[in-house]
């Protein structure tokens, strides 16, 4: 083989690499481009992901500080929004029962998350948190479809079959306020992780101020206030709450919901 044959050849062999490399540096942006479309959006600013600083201080202290802050009735209405969203405001209704499992389901995520932005949780807090709701929720799950099958069978009234149950099961199973009135109830923070300890002068039924960090402030700062008399509507009380606060609020009373939007559409 003479020189100039080789040479040819030779560079024939280096466009070719060449090209195979500038094909594949293509195709490896191209799958970047790809990941980075069907990447999720990060949260919208309303919610606490985005807008929770990292912090050191103590669980007390940080709950403390944000709930000097208040809230605004625009970050009122995103809690009472998202409240709706995950249909935790839908009480006794005719449903199917994958419906109330689902929601007792959304319950203990809106706790969970709850309880994380009120303590602080770490992230293995959070997943012993997580745990425990999902082993209360199986045997929830396990009594509500036992009550279920215990009950009147089907009957058939002109030509409709219908089922009609007690409704005892159903509050058993999505009624927050029951869950979280009990100081012994498991689903009390102390009975969730070693995060939370439980008041000695914990009362019964539970406030909410006593599933939340406490601080050293004087009693009459804990808890919902009662609104001035100048201060007309059910708002001003909630202005002066922690986020976590409201969200607690909401969940053992989910028909307040509506009240607070009412309120904020009217104002």
């Amino acid at each position: 083989m003479n020189k100039n044959l080789q040479l040819t050849i030779a560079w024939f062999a280096l466009a070719f690499l060449v090209t195979l490399a500038a094909v594949w540096q293509a195709q490896v942006t191209v799958a970047r481009e790809v990941i980075a479309r069907n990447q999720p959006p990060p949260p919208p600013a309303k919610t606490r992901h985005a807008v929770r600083p990292t912090t050191t201080a103590s669980p007390a202290l940080d709950y403390a500080t944000r709930k000097k802050q208040g809230l605004t009735d625009r970050e009122i209405g995103w809690i009472v929004e998202d409240f709706q969203n995950a249909g935790l405001d839908l009480g006794i209704r005719a449903a199917p029962q994958e419906e109330y499992l689902a929601q007792r389901q959304a319950q203990d995520r809106w706790y969970r998350d709850t309880l994380v932005e009120a303590w602080s949780l770490a992230p293995e807090q959070s997943a012993q948190v997580t745990a425990k709701l999902a082993e209360l929720y199986d045997q929830a799950k396990a009594d509500f479809i036992e009550a279920l099958a215990a009950g009147p069978q089907p009957v058939e009234i002109n030509g409709q079959w219908y089922i009609i149950t007690s409704a005892e099961p159903i509050h058993r199973l999505i009624d927050a306020n029951r869950r979280l009135e009990d100081a012994s109830s498991p689903c009390m923070p102390w009975n969730l992780g070693e995060f939370a300890v439980k008041p000695d002068d914990c009362p019964d039924p539970v406030s909410v101020d006593f599933l939340l960090p406490r601080s050293d402030s004087s009693p009459e700062e804990e808890g919902v206030q009662v609104a001035p008399p100048q201060e007309e509507g059910i708002l001003p009380q909630f202005r002066k709450l922690h986020p976590a606060q409201l969200k607690l609020l909401l969940l053992i009373d989910p028909e307040k919901s509506k009240e607070i939007q009412a309120a904020l559409e009217a104002g």
